[in-house]
């Protein structure tokens, strides 16, 4: 298993910020790679909704599953994925700072064959990098928005 944090401050309101990254629609917009996202149950926004993510990876679709498992609106997430070889948990917190917003996210990774299981390590690095990438993507559309 891997495991890792990244956080930012946005300078934008609380609610602004929260509304823009609980949109599924929105989300092709700031995360790297991402194509689509396709509901497949529950409501979104809310425990219990799954989603397909449809991403390219060098020219090929790779599909995620993803489940949220806790949304406490305004302040926190959480969901689990599987896909490209993968399982992920993630956690989303949001707090509100002087008017602006602080997001942390955190995650834990486990490969699901020996390969992955063997590689995941040397990832970790490219994983941080990737979701700090999408966090100044998403600090980018909020702020300009």
């Amino acid at each position: 298993m891997v495991t890792y944090e990244t956080s930012i401050v946005i300078r934008k309101p609380l609610k602004d910020t929260y509304d823009l990254i609980a949109d599924y629609k929105k989300a092709p917009e700031w995360i790297t790679g991402l194509k689509a996202v396709n509901p497949l149950d529950g409501v979104p926004g809310k425990a219990g909704f799954k989603a397909s993510y449809i991403f390219e990876e060098r020219g090929r679709e790779v599909i995620f599953q993803e489940v949220v498992t806790a949304v406490e609106p305004y302040r926190s997430f959480q969901q689990k994925m599987e896909g490209g070889g993968v399982f992920t948990e993630g956690e989303v917190y949001l707090q509100e700072q002087q008017g602006n917003t602080r997001i942390l996210m955190k995650n834990k990774v486990w490969g699901k064959s020996w390969f992955m299981k063997l590689f995941l390590p040397l990832m970790k690095g490219m994983m941080k990098r990737r979701q700090r990438n999408d966090l100044e993507n998403l600090k980018k559309l909020v702020e300009e928005g």
